[in-house]
């Protein structure tokens, strides 16, 4: 079916110029337009992801850094742990 025949993205189209009507908004949308307003349609959580990127690149580079100190404190026990010297056993004293 081809998006301009597409009666979703005329009832959008529709939309978008009831918005603004003060403004000559154009009859139709653009082929990139119609394309983009398609997109996030069939997109909903990419599109969701492209409009908050600050917020998803917050929050992947934390997780990121928290991860990485995890990581490191994890294996600085373990370094300690092989590097200690092991604790000197000796015989049962009697007296």
């Amino acid at each position: 079916m081809n998006p301009s025949e597409d009666p979703d993205i005329r009832r959008i189209e529709a939309m978008l110029r009831a918005i603004d009507p003060g403004r000559e908004a154009a009859k139709e949308l653009s082929r990139k337009g119609r394309d983009r307003v398609l997109w996030s349609w069939r997109h909903p959580l990419l599109a969701w992801c492209i409009r908050h990127h600050a917020l998803i690149a917050t929050v992947v580079a934390f997780a990121t850094v928290a991860a990485l100190a995890v990581w490191m404190v994890r294996r600085q026990c373990a370094e300690r742990e092989r590097l200690s010297p092991p604790d000197t056993v000796s015989a049962p004293v009697r007296i």
